[in-house]
């Protein structure tokens, strides 16, 4: 255990079964520590300080960061398996170095200046509604769904690499999506994701959730190319002739191979219309308007009473004559 220098500045390590270093007191306020903390247990760092970690570390426990900055002090130094929590006001520094993290969640706020962050390899679902900020690149790896949920103003590439990228946040740079899903919205409900450019290459899938009511949309600032799938994904309820708007970019190229989801709905046809800027699902009645009958001419027969008489027929002839 790590015992605090002072109450405002606490860096605490729970349960932690092996350390590199020994260590029985650190000052958070621009303290190094360069050796590897390993174990099955977790880390955190509370107060307004500043802790740098410049060793390699293993441990598999999850990281909160509660207050002050955690700032990595060389290339891999966070734990690369451990699901990292930054609280509303911390700061999970990258100090422009290249780490990588089992998984990203909480509200606060992560700069990467010129460096990179690799998350989701420890395949779990979390969100992350604070913001990254700085011009690295981010990279989506795993089978776990990472919602982003912030204004995130990092300018370098998003790579989704494998499980979902979704949310109802933004990201002011470029997305790859090369082999995985980027979603739109949260789970069960249709929301609206932000980004610079989309790429969508072969392997990967653009997930869309429709309700009767509105459906999710990727809205890109600059250009969209397009291949791969697109996954339509229809709540239960009751549809209507409709026109979603999916994707809307400064222009769209290329085309969805695939398209998979059928409305639930009968009565209905739907199709995906894409044009130079927009990429549409419409919703089309299939019923057939009854025409209006044409009016039949009726005949009908003579009765006794409309016959007429000998003498009639008669009388008519020789008044033609």
């Amino acid at each position: 255990m790590l015992r605090p220098v002072a109450a405002q500045m606490v860096f605490n390590v729970t349960n932690v079964t092996s350390l590199n270093q020994a260590i029985s007191t650190i000052d958070t306020a621009g303290k190094n520590f360069s050796g590897m903390i390993g174990g099955a247990s977790g880390l955190t760092k509370t107060g307004i300080g500043t802790l740098t970690l410049a060793g390699t570390d293993t441990y598999a426990g999850a990281t909160t960061v509660n207050g002050g900055t955690l700032r990595a002090g060389a290339a891999s130094a966070f734990a690369g398996i451990s699901i990292f929590t930054v609280a509303s006001g911390a700061v999970m520094d990258l100090n422009g170095f290249a780490e990588t993290v089992g998984s990203l969640a909480g509200a606060g706020t992560v700069t990467m200046e010129a460096g990179s962050l690799t998350i989701d390899g420890n395949n779990t679902n979390t969100v992350f509604a604070g913001a990254i900020t700085g011009s690295g690149g981010l990279t989506k790896t795993g089978t776990g769904i990472v919602a982003l949920n912030g204004a995130n103003t990092y300018t370098g590439l998003t790579t989704v690499a494998g499980g979902t990228l979704a949310g109802e946040g933004s990201i002011l740079g470029a997305v790859m999506n090369m082999s995985g899903t980027v979603a739109p919205g949260v789970a069960g409900t249709s929301g609206t994701f932000r980004v610079g450019q989309y790429t969508q290459g072969a392997g990967g899938i653009l997930a869309i959730e429709v309700s009767p009511a509105t459906a999710s949309q990727l809205k890109v600032t600059g250009t969209a190319s397009l291949a791969g799938k697109l996954e339509l994904v229809f709540d239960p309820g009751i549809y209507t002739a409709k026109t979603y708007p999916l994707l809307t970019a400064s222009s769209v190229t290329g085309s969805f191979a695939s398209i998979t989801g059928t409305v639930p709905t009968q009565g209905l046809t739907q199709a995906v219309k894409p044009s130079s800027t927009e990429v549409d699902l419409v919703l089309s009645s299939t019923s057939t308007p009854t025409p209006t009958p044409t009016p039949r001419q009726v005949v009908i027969a003579p009765s006794n009473a409309t016959l007429p008489t000998n003498l009639e027929t008669a009388s008519a002839r020789r008044a033609i004559r």
